[in-house]
């Protein structure tokens, strides 16, 4: 019968230091995992119709967007599309986010704007009741919206 060796090295930690790094380890995995599952699916639908004084106002570019205020992280898009013939729209987006999203609706449009360059644009804060987890519950109705008026807010945007 052959008789084994064994080796062993002394790296100086003990059996105690060792179960409580094993601990620590695991630990540090279910934190991660929490972490990963609390960005949490958030999104928010918008439904309208824009006119220019008594005409739809069609082929206007809506967007819907979450507003991230932290440094270095920019808004994320949730949804972006055209006003219908009739100058209606409906979006729906999501995104993942640690924190409540901030929605807004943001509005690009030449209503009575002639030949000037770039479109306007316009902002709209989505109230944080039509925050939904996945469906729509409730939609956020603007109605009819007259873009005809000037808005307090409004701009001109060239990077539609």
């Amino acid at each position: 019968m052959v008789k084994q060796k064994s080796i062993s090295f002394d790296i100086g930690i003990s059996t105690g230091e060792l179960e409580r790094m094993k601990l620590a380890h695991i630990v540090l995995i279910i934190v991660l995992i929490e972490r990963s599952s609390a960005f949490r699916l958030q999104g928010v639908g918008v439904q309208g119709r824009l006119l220019c004084g008594e005409k739809a106002l069609r082929n206007t570019k809506v967007k819907i967007y979450d507003v991230d205020r932290n440094p270095g992280d920019s808004d994320d898009l949730l949804d972006e599309g055209y006003t219908d013939a009739n100058g209606e729209f409906r979006l729906d987006g999501t995104t993942r986010e640690l924190t409540d999203i901030e929605p807004i609706l943001k509005i690009f449009h030449d209503c009575n704007d002639g030949i000037r360059p770039c479109q306007k644009r316009v902002i709209f804060d989505i109230p944080k009741k039509y925050i939904h987890h996945g469906t729509v519950n409730e939609w956020f109705d603007i109605g009819e919206l007259n873009m005809e008026m000037t808005f307090r807010n409004e701009e001109r945007d060239c990077n539609v």
